[in-house]
């Protein structure tokens, strides 16, 4: 008899600790189906389509991190080894889809034989255990015996999709990443970051917001929405530590910073114009909306690296310093080196790699401009350039 798990949930939003369950469930059943339930009493983040999606983009994004396992350092567990395996030989060994209804009638009639959930926390296993035990119950009365198998999830057992929406409400994208797969991140920047897109009354907020968006699609594997989420997250921490005061910078400059964090990566075509063009394309925005675009070009300019021998403005150093801050992200350097291959997936490897050197190369010399960053990341900016270096000596 076929063994067919079925994995409920909201999934709003579908997490590293939903993927790890996923994982070991397709090492224990012929076929594990994931059920996404519309819970009425609650009011998602994301519609149950977009859930979909965003499940199917998880996995999607796990393939892809195992292929290219070399480069980005991760280390898989076995149960995710062998569920990769099965997602590329078998894709149809998982399903996705979305219902309304009794759980336990939408399993019976995708012809499941066990309930799937997850371990969490003490409160959590009471919650699901109750629910599992009624579960089994109503199977019985309809003359199918469902059990419910329990997996845990190392080390995201205590993490939650509400905990991680809270942490971008919080403003705390960076933590927030550590728990959800890059497209899920992507998904969130897109809600979460709206509200600090620069403030007008103008009618074509909205408008200008999905186009900025639109070129910072997930097709740009890097430099996305997730990254500008990054940057305005090491701008908090720089604004809000590096003085007694608590604040680094006015009003008026704070607003230029966001603003140029924003648009700094708008044109992305690997020309030598693109900086410039997105300047451009910040000072057009922002007076369509009615800001102030005084000091932004400048600003924007900067991400180019170009004469970082000359002093300039410690607001200058700052965006120079968190669009490089993953640079010296230990935990986070081996994906960022994926995503930025993955962007220049047209250049053949040797290529790619030549160009890829002389890049870290150059960035070695001088990471950071500011002592705040410098303190914060340069060690490990090193290392981790360092180490990438010598992975592309070989394809040199």
């Amino acid at each position: 008899m076929k063994k067919i798990g079925f994995y409920a949930g909201s999934f709003d939003p579908f997490t590293k600790g939903h993927l790890a369950i996923v994982c070991k469930a397709l090492c224990a059943f012929d076929e594990v189906i994931i059920g996404i339930g519309l819970n009425p009493s609650k009011e998602g983040l994301f519609e149950l389509s977009e859930r979909e999606k965003l499940i199917r983009s998880s996995v999607e994004d796990l393939i892809q991190q195992y292929e290219y396992r070399s480069l980005n350092r991760y280390e898989f567990s076995a149960s995710e080894v062998k569920a990769v395996s099965r997602l590329i030989d078998e894709p149809d060994c998982l399903r996705v889809l979305s219902y309304q209804g009794l759980t336990v009638d939408v399993a019976i009639r995708y012809g499941a034989t066990s309930f799937i959930r997850g371990r969490r926390n003490a409160q959590d296993d009471a919650e699901e255990g109750a629910l599992s035990r009624i579960n089994e119950e109503l199977s019985k009365i309809r003359r199918k015996y469902l059990d419910t198998v329990v997996f845990s999830a190392p080390p995201y057992e205590n993490i939650s999709s509400s905990a991680v929406k809270n942490l971008c409400s919080l403003r705390e994208y960076i933590a927030a990443q550590k728990y959800v797969m890059p497209s899920v991140h992507q998904a969130l920047m897109k809600h979460y970051l709206f509200e600090r897109y620069p403030q007008s009354t103008s009618p074509e907020r909205l408008s200008l917001w999905k186009d900025l968006c639109r070129m910072h699609s997930p097709k740009e594997f890097f430099h996305n929405l997730s990254h500008i989420g990054y940057c305005l997250n090491y701008a908090d921490i720089f604004d809000k530590i590096s003085n007694k005061d608590g604040t680094a910078f006015t009003k008026k400059e704070r607003d230029a910073l966001e603003a140029a964090i924003f648009y700094h990566h708008f044109i992305n075509y690997g020309l030598k114009d693109d900086k410039l063009r997105s300047a451009e394309a910040a000072e057009r925005d922002l007076k369509i909306l009615g800001c102030d675009s005084a000091g932004v070009k400048n600003l924007i300019l900067m991400t180019a690296r170009i004469g970082l021998h000359v002093e300039v403005p410690l607001i200058r150093q700052v965006i120079h310093d968190v669009d490089l801050a993953i640079l010296g992200d230990r935990e986070n350097y081996g994906v960022y080196a994926m995503q930025i291959r993955c962007e220049n997936s047209e250049d053949e490897t040797e290529k790619y790699a030549v160009k890829r050197s002389k890049f870290l190369q150059r960035q070695l010399e001088c990471p950071y401009l500011s002592e705040f960053f410098q303190d914060m990341f340069k060690e490990d900016a090193i290392l981790n350039m360092k180490t990438e270096l010598a992975y592309w000596e070989d394809f040199r």
